[in-house]
């Protein structure tokens, strides 16, 4: 079962949307668990169940803890802190989904186990298996229910309340959670080179073409493409 975790359609310019982009995810793995849960029930693993497993694991240990971060570091925050009676309504939404987030957690934690001990021994017994499918359903469950509410009560308040800067500054928060704006550097830093390079080699073309004889020096300078390797390096 092939795992695609898709692109995103938004960026740190727009932090709601890239919530929502993070809630598809979420749905995605979330089945991808109960899908191999289910069709393998606790026996071996083969190889395509174990990648999927693994890749999913991974993503709620890894990439889903930043997406609750951004909503309970930041935006929760920063709607808590608006003086405006339209927000009012919202926050009681905001302390249940608070109170999901650390169901979740706890969850996550015993599905973790569960399934760890499955690809280290290779099977489940009867009960691990049962345990790990009702955990996983009642997941499921609360982020249905979760997500429909923060995209349609909380979201909308946070796009038609929070300031510009106030949404700059969300995405901001949520970059460097992740280390974007590193990375963003250092791309930066790969272009600035890149065109000091291709400055130096046509320099170096116009004085070449200087000392040809006289016919060819009308000639258009054509540059190699010597500096797709720093490109290259930079990836990732």
């Amino acid at each position: 079962m092939p795992v695609s975790i898709g692109a995103s359609e938004n960026t740190f310019t727009n932090p709601i949307g890239l919530l929502s982009d993070c809630h598809r995810r979420i749905e995605r793995f979330i089945k991808t668990l109960l899908t191999v849960a289910t069709q393998a029930g606790g026996s071996s693993l083969d190889a395509e169940h174990r990648r999927a497993l693994e890749v999913a694991l991974k993503y709620f240990r890894e990439a889903a803890p930043k997406h609750t971060a951004d909503e309970d570091e930041d935006l929760f925050p920063m709607l808590r802190q608006l003086a405006n009676p339209r927000v009012s309504t919202v926050l009681g939404y905001v302390d249940r989904l608070e109170a999901e987030h650390k169901t979740a957690e706890t969850w996550h934690r015993e599905v973790e186990e569960i399934c760890q001990c499955w690809l280290s021994r290779g099977r489940l017994s009867d009960d691990e298996s049962a345990r790990l499918r009702m955990v996983l359903t009642l997941l499921s469950d609360l982020y249905r229910d979760h997500i429909a509410l923060e995209v349609e009560r909380v979201f909308p308040a946070a796009r038609s309340e929070l300031s510009a800067a106030e949404l700059g500054n969300l995405g901001r928060h949520m970059a460097s959670r992740r280390e974007f704006r590193t990375r963003r550097r250092s791309a930066r830093s790969t272009v600035r080179a890149i065109d000091r390079r291709s400055r130096l080699e046509t320099h170096h073309a116009v004085q070449l073409r200087a000392k040809a004889p006289r016919q060819y020096r009308n000639q258009p300078i054509v540059l190699l493409p010597v500096t797709c390797g720093l490109l290259e390096n930079s990836a990732g």
